[in-house]
């Protein structure tokens, strides 16, 4: 197994199916540049059969994008492949994701068809695509509520149809970790070491970035996710906390990207203005408070050594720094470094004591205090 995972972002794709989220090609082909300047190996631009728009964004996404792949995803229907060629005609590495439903709920609800029949259009629709694109990729439709004989079955009949991938969607965010690892090792045993094995695993019960990881243990090589989490219904695996994730443990996982990390700060801030979702405060990797320290335990250890309280800095991914908090847990120890970093030299215990009180005081409703209010306490209380 190869030391690296390659990371293939569907912001645009997936992630635009968020509720109230829609790209306009501008933002398309910005949020492509910071993509492709982040180093990931794999854009997922979008779904040509939406609409003439989406092809023309599609388009406008692969001239910017140099040296990786560009993905769209299809449904298992040569009219789709012929739109999603179209899409794709100016991109350097074109990829076809060939979509399909594999489980019996999808396959009799959706579909009213056979296994076999959806079978038949699978085999025929991936042996199509392979004609049109330089890779194929099958992805079962939930896969993860699919019985492990016919989704043997569905695998192996793609690639003999000419896929160069398969792909295993937890599409409606079911699996848990070990159990997602485990289907991962079996379809991996199933058809080898050489053959890409790519996941995409929604959130629906909170451990979408639990089963990527557990899916990278277990033989995936390509982890499909979005910048922020961003998608349907509860959203996508978080690529920032996939790949911090990676990073910093890798003396667990063994395993890298590529990824120029650095950028990560930049391109979760560039989706969240245009997506307009929010970035909430304690969101891993990328949250205002995620590299902050508010309790006064805390900032008294992180003083002495950063590392007691923070497993990684946040230049490892871009983001600036926080630091300390000031207040309603803010100690002695954490108000003096505050204080030291403004160049306020209070003159005596009795000032600084006041001065510590007001802070408490103004902030027992959990509002933080900025720098200019407590310049404005000092000014008032501490001279």
């Amino acid at each position: 197994m190869a030391d690296h995972v390659q990371i293939s972002d569907t912001t645009l794709r997936d992630g635009e199916q968020a509720a109230g989220v829609a790209f306009g090609l501008a933002a398309k082909v910005e949020i492509a540049r910071q993509l492709n300047q982040l180093g990931v190996d794999e854009i997922e631009a979008g779904f040509p059969s939406a609409s003439e728009a989406e092809i023309e964004a599609i388009q406008a996404v692969s001239k910017v994008v140099t040296g990786r792949r560009t993905a769209v995803l299809l449904r298992a229907l040569r009219a789709d492949i012929d739109k999603g060629a179209e899409a794709l005609k100016f991109a350097e590495q074109p990829v076809a994701t060939v979509v399909a439903p594999v489980s019996d709920l999808h396959i009799r609800v959706k579909f009213g068809k056979t296994h076999d029949e959806v079978l038949e259009m699978v085999e025929d629709s991936v042996r199509y695509a392979s004609k049109r694109f330089q890779q194929v990729i099958f992805s079962g439709e939930d896969a993860t509520r699919t019985d492990l004989a016919s989704l043997e079955r569905f695998y192996l009949a793609a690639l003999s149809a000419g896929a160069s991938m398969v792909s295993i969607p937890d599409t409606v965010g079911y699996a848990q970790p070990e159990e997602f690892g485990q289907l991962v090792a079996h379809i991996r045993a199933l058809i080898g070491p050489d053959v890409g094995l790519r996941i995409h695993c929604h959130n629906d019960l909170g451990v979408g970035v639990a089963n990527s990881l557990a899916a990278v243990r277990h033989g995936a090589n390509i982890v499909s996710c979005t910048f922020n989490g961003i998608g349907e219904r509860a959203g996508n695996a978080a690529l920032e906390e996939i790949v911090a994730a990676l990073a910093i443990r890798e003396d667990y996982y063994r395993r890298k990207t590529r990824l120029k990390l650095d950028e990560i700060y930049a391109t979760s801030q560039l989706v969240s203005r245009l997506s307009g979702v929010a970035i909430g405060h304690t969101k891993p990797i990328v949250g205002d408070n995620a590299f902050a320290h508010s309790a006064g335990i805390h900032q008294h250890g992180v003083l002495r050594d950063r590392t007691t309280y923070e497993i990684a800095s946040p230049q490892l991914v871009g983001a600036p720094e926080r630091g300390l908090v000031i207040g309603k847990h803010t100690g002695h120890h954490g108000l003096r470094a505050k204080l030291t970093q403004l160049r306020v030299d209070l003159p005596s215990q009795a000032a600084f004591d006041r001065v510590l009180a007001e802070v408490k005081l103004r902030a027992h409703n959990g509002t933080d205090i900025d720098d200019a209010t407590l310049l404005s306490i000092v000014d008032g209380l501490g001279r």
